[in-house]
């Protein structure tokens, strides 16, 4: 159930910058860019909803990403 509360917040989230904000502002707006801005506003409210909800996934994806180690070649 936290995914699907999750998506429903991402969901609202994207609804709400491409109605209040994208379709005020940004009329006239190429596609591409209007899908790349909807992008955006789901990926940074998915971060903001780890950072904020499950601090230790946040963490742990962080680690993945920042800390990786080179793998070890054997011979």
């Amino acid at each position: 159930m936290p995914g699907l509360g999750a998506a429903l917040v991402m969901a609202v989230a994207v609804w709400l910058a491409d109605r209040a904000i994208i379709a005020s502002v940004w009329q006239d707006a190429p596609p591409l860019l209007h899908l790349l801005a909807l992008t955006l506003a789901g990926g940074l409210t998915y971060v903001a909803l780890l950072r904020f909800g499950a601090r230790a996934t946040f963490d742990e994806v962080l680690n993945l990403v920042l800390r990786r180690k080179a793998p070890a070649i054997t011979p």
